[in-house]
């Protein structure tokens, strides 16, 4: 009896160590990276796009709506990210991402009035909700979808789609970086309305809180991003294809009924907010922004570009297409519903105006739909595991993960050069971690009364220690060819200097003349804890005039 019972356990706790290992990995990853970006800059949490989801919360649980009552410029302080206007509060950006970050705010919240801070919900604190919020549903997305597509292949098949998936594409940026951006949270609804689907068909019984769950999650996935409701009939049809004899319940008038009521209650919170803001039930938020090349979608730029370009930035997605393939000669009908969903996605992608969606990585939109593609791809490894294909899929798709994941780790927030700059897109590939870039001024002159140039700076934290090379790039024109000015990099601990080197930026220069792009290695031996600071910069030591347009730092 005892045996049996410690064996128990013991398959218990092996059962769950993976899933316990993956959570302190993303809790890890997701700490490590924001634990110096600080607060009220573009690296925060509470920026632009993010602090426009997230606005609600502070504006309904602080401030009743009252714009008036908010903290002074706390709009300009967060990116400009939602407006206070005639004492409104205005946001364009949907509602479905505060309804998920609802409970991490109300935690964030109580522990701000117990710990005495000052709960306005902009500082501090508060910075954490989206980093809490993402580390749940990221977590619980991939157990879902994990759980899904148990359903059709063996485990070593589905671990390995689900490592591609989160290294290979771009979900893992997303998971880290952008905490506030819907993307994850639509990952996890993407998840959880393909499991849920899924049961409601192989279920004898009609299961009403499912369906109440099936609409509930339906409308969040749309005032999540409104765009996004092209997947829930994508998904009720490649759903039914898998159990074609219980398609029938689909259409039964209970499931139809209750799931659009629910679905409905969901989406009227975004109906009540428009009310409030423009008087009327339906209102478009965007403005003047909209569908502005529906006649001429940029498909190249969005699927090969090296700026945000899915392909060069997801390079996963090469292996789900060829998993659509592969698919369509089995099944025809799901491969016209995966292969026009993608399709239908990279056109409305395609066709909104800022076509390549900012500061960003890897087409974002496909962020989600890489729940929906897994079934493709885990086909393909499945189907390549009884062919002679196998070593090629198989070393191929390493290749991805590495690939992706070194993309990911390099990339910082945008790719601030021009849309087809291959060259930029092999510095992120070839040169290690990207830890920034540091435009200096409009015009990049740096005049004799400028002693520095300010620096690209950070710390040494994200995802591994062990670095030992920095290197700095810079385009420079020199006015006096014998400048003394040179490019330094130093290493501070506890605010004194560790390291500290130099170059002449003329000596770099001789070949070329007095203008180029310079590129120098900075090699460090010393042993680094990770509260070590570098920094990247140009000290006119002559002080001359130079122009600098920007430095740019990696480290290996």
């Amino acid at each position: 009896m005892n045996l049996s019972f410690n064996s128990a356990i013991v398959n218990k706790l092996k059962a769950n160590a993976k899933p316990a290992l993956f959570f302190v990995f993303l809790a890890l990853s997701i700490h490590l990276y924001h634990r110096h970006t600080g607060y009220f800059n573009w690296k925060s949490e509470l920026w632009g796009d993010q602090v426009g989801y997230y606005v609600y919360l502070p504006a309904l649980f602080i401030y009743n709506f009252q714009a008036d009552d908010f903290p002074e410029d706390i709009n300009v302080k967060t990116g400009n990210g939602f407006k206070l206007v005639n004492d409104k509060v205005f946001t364009k950006y949907p509602v479905g991402v505060a309804i998920l970050q609802l409970p991490f705010f109300l935690l964030i919240h109580g522990l701000v009035y117990l710990l005495g801070g000052i709960p306005d919900g902009f500082s501090g604190l508060y910075h954490n909700v989206g980093n809490i919020a993402a580390l749940f549903y990221s977590f619980t997305g991939f157990l879902i979808l994990k759980k899904f597509l148990d359903n059709f292949y063996n485990g070593r098949i589905v671990n390995y789609t689900l490592l591609t998936v989160l290294f290979g594409t771009n979900v893992f940026f997303y998971i880290v970086d952008f905490t506030g951006m819907s993307h994850v949270y639509s990952f996890f609804l993407f998840s959880a309305f393909l499991l849920l689907l899924w049961k409601y068909l192989v279920l004898p019984e009609r299961n009403t809180l499912m369906i109440i769950a099936l609409g509930i999650i339906s409308g969040l996935i749309v005032v999540c991003r409104p765009t996004n409701a092209i997947f829930i009939p994508a998904a009720i049809l490649f759903v039914g294809s898998l159990k074609k004899e219980a398609w029938p319940k689909f259409f039964d008038l209970k499931f139809i009924f209750i799931s659009a009521l629910f679905s409905f209650l969901i989406i009227s919170i975004q109906l009540v907010y428009w009310k409030y803001l423009s008087g009327n039930w339906l209102y478009y938020s965007y403005s003047e922004e909209g569908f502005t090349y529906w006649k001429d979608p940029k498909l190249l730029e969005i699927l090969f570009a090296p700026k945000n370009g899915l392909f060069l930035n997801s390079p996963a997605y090469l292996l789900i297409i060829i998993g659509f393939v592969v698919l369509f000669k089995h099944s025809v009908r799901k491969g016209l519903i995966f292969s026009f969903l993608f399709i239908l996605v990279s056109y409305i992608c395609g066709s909104w105006h800022a076509f390549l969606f900012g500061c960003s990585f890897g087409n974002r939109n496909f962020v989600e739909y890489t729940a929906f593609f897994s079934f493709p791809l885990a086909f393909l490894f499945d189907y390549s595991r009884k062919k002679r294909v196998k070593p090629i899929i198989k070393y191929l798709s390493l290749l991805i993960v590495i690939v992706g994941l070194k993309l990911q780790l390099s990339y910082d927030k945008c790719f601030f050069d021009k849309t087809w700059d291959y060259k930029k897109y092999k510095e992120f590939l070839t040169n290690g971690f990207y830890v920034g870039r540091k435009s200096i001024s409009d015009d990049g002159i740096i005049y004799p009364s400028q002693q520095y140039t300010d620096a690209v700076e950070a710390s040494l934290f994200f995802p591994f220690s062990g670095y030992t090379k920095a290197i700095v790039t810079s385009n420079v024109e020199l006015f006096n060819d014998s400048t003394e000015a040179a490019l330094i990099v130093d290493i501070r601990e506890d605010g004194e200097f560790i390291y500290w080197n130099s170059v002449k930026i003329a000596d770099m220069l001789r070949a070329s003349g007095k203008r180029g792009k310079v590129i120098s290695e900075f090699y460090i031996h010393q042993e680094l804890s990770r509260d070590a600071k570098i920094r990247a910069y140009v000290w006119n030591i002559g002080q001359d005039s130079l122009r600098v347009r920007n430095i740019n730092m990696y480290l290996k």
